[in-house]
């Protein structure tokens, strides 16, 4: 249910994506901790980040992570020197 509440724009009870600040949200947690330059992806739990004081809370990780999701990775990319 968790899952299909970050999915389903038709439920009431639907938790669309919003803006982030740098630094917050899945993509701003793994972009704030690696670089273009790192060669591998890392796997981090969700809980992790959920439970780290210095991320704002977001419903939404904690939707994945309540859904049985329990890693995560970043994929750093360049394109046209784009990051």
């Amino acid at each position: 249910q968790a899952l299909e509440r970050a999915e389903n724009a038709a439920l009431k009870n639907y938790v669309p994506a919003s803006p982030q600040i740098p630094g917050a949200g899945l993509a701003g947690y793994f972009w704030s901790r690696f670089t273009i330059y790192d060669t591998k992806c890392t796997w981090i739990d969700i809980h992790t980040i959920t439970s780290d004081p210095h991320q704002p809370p977001d419903l939404r990780i904690q939707m994945l992570e309540e859904a049985g999701f329990g890693k995560a990775t970043g994929v750093p990319f360049n394109i046209g020197g784009s990051h």
